[in-house]
């Protein structure tokens, strides 16, 4: 009498690949999870900070009363056809040099004549609009 003993191996084998292939995919999700909550916080990042310097722009063009030399003197800005601009390079830091800037602050008044400023405040990541508020302030 003579024993045929089948060999265990390829089935330990089958059970290895499919551990493995599960841990692959796992890691998967898991680099895909922590890339996509990277992301949000950069997001997040730049939307707070816009949000920070719109309004103090914002505050510093009710103060300024029209006034587009104070305004651009307190703001750092430089004319920019009608707006007012102020650069920020990819930390927040402003900047001089427009081809160096990451971020973009733009103001643009107009007076009416019933002596209303209004002005909008707009910052910009290259061309994406990250926050705007308009203004308005009678200044008799």
């Amino acid at each position: 009498m003579s024993v045929h003993r089948t060999p265990k191996s390829g089935l330990f084998l089958m059970e290895l690949v499919v551990i493995i292939l599960f841990f692959a995919i796992t890691s998967a999700v898991c680099v895909n999870l922590f890339v996509g909550a990277h992301l949000t916080s950069v997001a997040s990042k730049d939307l707070n900070k816009a949000v920070v310097q719109v309004q103090t722009a914002a505050e510093t063009v009710k103060n300024a009363q029209g006034d587009r030399e104070k305004l651009a003197l307190r703001l750092g800005a430089v004319q920019q056809g009608e707006a007012l601009a102020v650069y920020y390079d990819k930390d927040w830091n402003p900047t001089t040099q427009a081809e160096q800037a990451g971020y973009q602050l733009q103001v643009t008044q107009t007076l009416s004549a019933d002596g209303i400023l209004y002005a909008d405040v707009a910052m910009n990541k290259g061309e994406e609009l990250l926050y705007y508020v308009k203004v308005s302030s009678y200044i008799g």
